[in-house]
């Protein structure tokens, strides 16, 4: 499996993602990880629609998203996971997907949140579950764009 990056940016696919994070990690294919979007055609489509035309952009559910990325012909892409949520992350490492690394981008303020880096909140039980991930090994960095520094935790 190629994972080039994996990231919780709670927009998917937009500017940052077509023009920097897919340049910056080489992606052939960006995988959208979620249960609910996968049943959801209309956003299907968009997605497809919103990713660069040299990549290939898919929405799975978490358990597709594994088996795909375990697949023999994924052994040669480069893929970008993006995940709406700190428990997309959680549910994709429990189904047995190998992540050393977690990048940490767009998480709206929304209720019960707080700021933790920039523009980026977090419930409680969101940071509870990132320190789970780190516990288990899991290098995770808040980070926009990849020309910042970054906060590492």
């Amino acid at each position: 499996m190629a994972l080039a990056l994996l990231r919780i940016d709670d927009r998917l696919i937009h500017g940052q993602i077509v023009t920097t994070w897919v340049k910056e990690v080489k992606a052939t294919n960006i995988i959208i990880a979620n249960d609910a979007l996968s049943k959801d055609e209309f956003i299907k489509d968009v997605i497809t629609m919103a990713a660069p035309p040299t990549v290939k952009a898919e929405v799975k559910s978490i358990k597709e998203t594994v088996r795909t990325m375990n697949s023999e012909e994924f052994k040669t892409k480069r893929v970008l996971i993006l995940t709406k949520n700190v428990e997309d992350v959680l549910a994709l490492k429990d189904e047995g997907l190998e992540i050393k690394y977690l990048n940490v981008g767009g998480m709206g303020a929304g209720k019960n949140t707080k700021v933790i880096y920039r523009n980026i909140s977090i419930t409680d039980k969101q940071l509870e579950l990132l320190r789970e991930l780190k516990a288990q090994g899991v290098e995770i960095e808040f980070k926009l764009v990849p020309a910042e520094k970054g906060l590492k935790i």
